[in-house]
């Protein structure tokens, strides 16, 4: 039998949520390609004392989610979005957006550019 390695892609994957999520996937599947995608606003900030999050990774990508392209996320079995700005004063800025401005843009889910459901 063959084994399937799966490529997952983390957006926001420094954020409050994001190095729980590696850190479980890597975990329990250690053989995937967990990648991360993330602009790094609070990278300065880190208050953990068991190491960068992105150690769980095997490769960390910088940028902004509102301006990726769909062909960054080819070849990924599955994308697992967390991005957003929250709970931080610059939360304020995107107070009075759609749900684009905080979620990461248009590119969706499940297929690459894809609408979202509802």
């Amino acid at each position: 039998m063959v084994k399937k390695t799966m490529k997952i892609l983390i957006v926001g994957n420094m954020g409050y949520i994001g190095p729980v999520v590696a850190w479980t996937l890597r975990a329990k599947y250690p053989d995937y390609i967990i990648d991360g995608f993330d602009n790094a606003y609070f990278a300065h900030s880190l208050t953990s004392r068991s190491g960068l999050p992105e150690r769980h990774l095997d490769s960390q990508f910088f940028g902004d989610v509102r301006s990726m392209k769909p062909q960054q996320l080819e070849g990924y079995d599955a994308v697992v979005e967390l991005a957003a700005v929250s709970n931080d004063p610059m939360g304020d800025r995107y107070a009075g957006g759609d749900r684009r401005d905080q979620s990461g843009g248009d590119h969706g889910c499940g297929r690459h550019g894809q609408p979202r459901p509802g």
